[in-house]
Parts: structure tokens; sequence; C-alpha cells
């Protein structure tokens, strides 16, 4: 791991900091939904918003394809593990909206592919962003 790191240019070494810095203020601005009841909702099932309490935000991993994904599991002890949400990390800065007495996270995932990390997704139909809006009172 260590020869890894001194392989890696200032350039990426600065871009994987950024990122890790990008995640912890992520999982800071998660951790305010332990012990709300929250609304989960998202632009692509419109009529499908999910009622939740979250006892817990716990970071976690994903198995991806090309490796492990940074998550977040919204924890209620009380619905069975593999119901609880588990979300992964946006690569950009969680938007809060705080308007009148409800407050409302914004996870953005870009579907633009990425043509440093896969050609595979350059030919696919073009779909729009997944925005999943996370809405509690404050």
């Amino acid at each position: 791991m260590d020869q890894e790191a001194q392989s890696l240019s200032p350039q990426e070494e600065q871009e994987r900091q950024r990122r890790r810095d990008i995640m912890d203020k992520n999982y800071d601005i998660l951790q305010d939904l332990e012990h709300r009841d929250v609304i989960i909702s998202s632009n692509r099932y419109d009529d499908e918003d999910r009622e939740y309490y979250v006892q817990e935000v716990e970071r976690t991993y994903l198995d991806g394809t090309s490796g492990y994904i940074p998550s977040v599991r919204l924890i209620n002890n009380e619905v069975r593990h593999s119901l609880q949400p588990v979300l992964k990390m946006p690569r950009s800065i969680i938007t809060v909206d705080d308007s009148g007495q409800t407050r409302t996270l914004g996870l953005i995932y870009s579907s633009q592919p990425s043509v440093e990390h896969s050609f595979y997704f350059m030919n696919r139909h073009e779909r729009p962003d997944l925005e999943i809006y996370i809405s509690y009172e404050k």
C-alpha cells in the first residue's frame, strides 16, 4: 500500500484527498438524520416515497464490480437488515435546503460516464441523474 501511495502523482494524491474530504463532509451532513423520522424520495420513482425512522447512520461499503463503494446505511433495529436503506456516498457535496419547518438533503448521482474509469458506459443511452431527497422536520 505504501508503494501505491508513493507512485501517485501529486495531482492524483490531491484528487484522492479531495474525494475523502467530500465523503467526510457528506457523512457529517447525513449524521443529522439520526433519531429522526424521514421521508426518502427520488426523481425516478415519483409516487414511491418511503417513510423511515433513522436510529443511526453507519459508514459501510457496497461490493461493486470494480471494488468497494463507500456508502452509508440508515439503521433502524426494528427493520430487517436487508430492508435498511444503503446509500452510495455521492461524489459531490450533499445539498441542504432549509425552507420553513422542513430540511431536505439532496443526494445527486451523476449518470455522466467517466472516461477515466470506464469506456463501457460511453455508448449507453443517456439517463437523467439520479436524485434522492431525504426530508425531515428541523
